[in-house]
């Protein structure tokens, strides 16, 4: 059976963040057919639908009310695209039975716990993405008037609590280069109360600096960008004068103090492995050790990275910055010397991945039809 003959339904609109063939075949999809009627896919010898997750579940951002008189029981095989950080039981349990969706395969965006379904696989699309809309450029190590880039992004608390202690430490704040604006506030809405409080104790009585923009930014760096439009583009002028970067990650917390993660690896850290960039990561428990199960290397020969492996985000952070004032005090051409290789071996590390990842979709994909009866 030639798939590639046969019409795929394929779930794409001028609004949707994805487009879940070219996700799941890359470049290929160029190659396949596809079709938005529903009747046409089902009257292929091989009934296959193409749909990001959670698009049966009110309230998702992918969710399509006209879907719901349609009948998924009926397809061979339905391919997902989850491009958020949703667990495994949870796209199970609201998207795929739901649907009646008897065999499928799922490109999960995060990990919140092993991934234990033969039939997901785990794809950091945010990342991925972020290397299809920019070039590669060789950042030069001469002239960098600065210490720190802390590009802070969405108001949540552990970014609160970052810039938070750069507050505390003018000498620090004056000579990085900070940014902390945007318009969603509070997005994920998860954070414990005991963090909000431990931001106050680090603030002493003095109001959050929010919206912040670092005075060192010159007329060619982005800040006059749109807050979607600055996460999308890397700020190559910003790393040309900074030597180290201080990330962020979308999530800061764990959900509870028992399990580490969840694990969403997104453009913040793409940036990192693009750019060759030694960083601090501000994230949940454990997410150092997340990044090394991938392959990458990170920089526990030159700073205490034990931070990663506490549970209490407030003891975590404040261990976290405990390193950024740390290597504060380091000659940056000493310590470059020694991360030269660390960040050049997770560039190409990175560019890997990405062709890997894709090629083991494509695989997965072509057995799973080649399985259809």
């Amino acid at each position: 059976m030639k798939i590639s003959e046969h019409k795929i339904f394929n779930f794409v609109t001028p609004t949707s963040a994805i487009n879940v063939a070219s996700d799941w075949l890359g470049h290929d999809h160029v190659n396949w057919q596809f079709t938005d009627d529903y009747k046409e896919a089902l009257a292929q010898p091989c009934k296959i639908a193409m749909m990001p997750a959670l698009f049966n579940y009110p309230g998702s951002y992918t969710y399509r009310e006209k879907f719901k008189k349609y009948d998924f029981s009926k397809f061979d095989l339905v391919v997902l695209s989850d491009i958020e950080c949703h667990s495994q039981d949870y796209i199970i349990e609201e998207c795929i039975q739901p649907a009646g969706i008897k065999n499928y395969l799922v490109a999960a965006g995060g990990v919140t716990t092993e991934l234990t379904d033969p039939d997901f696989i785990y794809r950091p699309w945010w990342m991925f993405h972020h290397r299809s809309l920019n070039s590669i450029q060789v950042s030069s190590y001469n002239k960098r008037e600065f210490l720190f880039d802390a590009l802070l992004g969405s108001r949540k608390l552990h970014r609160s609590y970052v810039m938070a202690r750069l507050q505390q430490r003018p000498d620090l704040l004056s000579n990085s280069i900070v940014n902390y604006r945007d318009t969603f506030i509070n997005h994920w809405g998860n954070d414990p109360k005991y963090l909000y409080d431990h931001v106050q104790k680090v603030l002493n009585g003095k109001e959050l600096q929010w919206p912040y923009v670092s005075e060192n930014f010159t007329e060619e760096q982005p800040q006059d960008l749109e807050p979607h439009q600055i996460s999308e583009v890397t700020p190559w002028d910003i790393y040309e004068k900074t030597h180290y970067s201080i990330c962020c990650e979308s999530f800061g917390n764990n959900p509870d103090d028992t399990n580490p993660g969840p694990f969403f690896l997104t453009e913040k850290t793409a940036k990192m492995f693009m750019a060759q960039r030694m960083f601090i990561m501000f994230a949940p428990q454990h997410t150092l050790r997340f990044i090394k199960s991938l392959g990458f290397k990170t920089f526990d020969s030159v700073i205490d990275e034990s931070y990663d492996d506490i549970a209490d985000p407030r003891k975590r952070f404040d261990r976290a910055f405990d390193q950024v004032e740390y290597l504060a005090e380091q000659d940056p051409a000493e310590v470059y010397e020694k991360v030269m290789f660390i960040t050049q071996y997770n560039f190409f590390m990175f560019m890997d991945l990405i062709k890997k990842t894709k090629e083991a979709m494509l695989n997965k994909l072509l057995q799973k039809i080649d399985n259809i009866e």
